[in-house]
Order: structure tokens, then C-alpha cells, then sequence
């Protein structure tokens, strides 16, 4: 069965051959996906692998990398506003710390998409100036078979409610051996709900989702398995 990319990812793809090239769960901001021509405003490296690949972005990796060298990165790449970088603190916990899920003060490097302006598409999270996370959020249209395209079929599926009143659907697409997960999140008042239950008993997922945030995480998610996942269930026969 043939893979279909979406459309803005095609025109991306084709740009790169001619050589003319234009790459944890958090809710991402809401915002639309807006179709940008300018190369200088998009991180290829997601879909390029260029400077490096997952789990390396832009040479700065999660559990070696620290904030001075993220800095560092952030001052040479065009699609951030620099004007925009900016630092806060929060708290972080992942397994490596204790099975009691008590946090740990961390600092994180918050910073917006150059183009549209003020939309936050970076966060670097550091503990003891080790870096832990970085979330992105495109600024450009990559959708669940895309990222499967590119990176393969992942290592499994988390799936998750989110809200209270009126839940969702999280799903988050792991790939351990990049250290990444790409995550959309189905805000649908009870078909987002039915669609968890759905995959839960083996329900396939739809491939024309769109990735809302992608995630580089910590080898200790790996290391210890304090979540479900789900194996790969594959891709409903819809837009295929």
C-alpha cells in the first residue's frame, strides 16, 4: 500500500530533491497550520535529518547537551525569533529520579516561531543544566503518515484522556530508538473519548492527523516502563 504525503509535505519534499529546499504530553498552542514557502522559516531538519537525526537535533541531544550549548544553537538557526528566547522555571520528573513521582526543580528555554510571529514552537527543559526535553511545535503541516513515512513504524502508542469535562483523545506515536514521539491531540467532546476506547481494542489509527507537538525525551522513559504503550496498530484504510 502506498504512503500519502500531505500535500504542504510533498511540495517540501520536492523542493529538497531539486535543490531548492524552502525538518512527555503538553497541549500545544492553538493555532492554525500555515502554509510557509520561505526555507528559512521552518526547521527541515525534522524531515531532512540534516544537521543530524533523532535522537540529535541540530547537534544538541537530550541527556548530554547543556543550556549554555542549547543557547549557543539557537543564536545560528533562522526560524527562531530571537528577540523571543527567554527563560523560566518549572518542575520536571522522569523515572530515573523515583517510582514516588516527586518532581525536581528544572529551567526552561521557552522561544517563537520567526514566521507566524509570536507562536511559541520551542522548549528546552533542563535539569542541573543537563537538557531532559525539548517540545516542538510545527509551524508547518506533518501529519501521523508523514512522520511514519520518515521515521518508521514506531515502537508503540501511548494513548491517554485529556480534559475532565469533556475528555479527548491524546495519542503519542513513540519511536525509542530515536528517542521521540510525535503526539496529536483529538479535542472531540466524546468522539475523541471513543476514539482511546476504539484503539485500546484494536482499532487502527487515522493517518491524516495532524502532528501537533514533537517530543525528544529522556533514555530513562525507555530504561523504565512506567507507561502503557500499545504496539502499533497501523493506519485505518481512510486517505490511503
Amino acid at each position: 500500500m502506498k504512503h500519502k504525503y500531505s500535500a504542504y509535505f510533498s511540495i517540501i519534499l520536492l523542493f529538497l530533491i531539486t535543490g531548492c529546499a524552502p525538518t512527555g504530553s503538553k497541549e500545544p498552542p492553538n493555532k492554525p497550520f500555515t502554509p510557509i514557502v520561505d526555507p528559512n522559516f521552518i526547521d527541515l531538519s525534522l524531515i531532512t535529518g540534516v544537521p543530524c537525526s533523532a535522537p540529535c537535533w541540530h547537534n544538541l541531544t537530550v541527556d548530554k547537551s547543556t543550556k549554555e550549548e542549547t543557547l549557543a544553537v539557537l543564536k545560528t538557526l533562522t526560524f527562531i525569533d530571537q528577540s523571543s528566547i527567554k527563560e523560566t522555571t518549572s518542575n520536571y520528573w522522569d523515572p530515573s529520579f523515583n517510582k514516588n513521582y516527586d518532581s525536581v526543580p528544572s529551567q526552561t528555554i521557552m522561544t517563537n516561531c520567526k514566521n507566524p510571529q509570536a507562536e511559541s514552537c520551542f522548549e528546552f527543559e533542563f535539569v542541573n543544566d543537563n537538557l531532559k526535553r525539548i517540545f516542538i511545535f510545527p509551524n508547518y503541516t506533518i501529519t501521523l503518515q508523514d512522520a511514519v513515512t520518515y521515521y518508521g513504524a514506531p515502537s508503540c502508542v501511548i494513548l491517554g484522556a485529556w480534559g475532565a469535562e469533556c475528555a479527548g483523545c491524546n495519542i503519542q506515536l513513540n519511536w525509542d530508538n530515536r528517542q521521540l514521539s510525535a503526539s496529536v491531540l483529538d479535542k472531540r467532546c466524546g468522539d475523541g473519548t471513543d476514539l482511546c476506547i476504539s484503539l485500546r481494542h484494536g482499532g487502527k489509527i487515522p493517518p491524516d492527523y495532524v502532528v501537533q507537538t514533537i517530543v525528544y525525551y529522556s533514555q530513562a522513559w525507555i530504561d523504565n516502563d512506567v507507561q502503557e504503550c500499545f504496539p502499533w496498530p497501523g493506519f485505518s484504510e481512510e486517505n490511503q
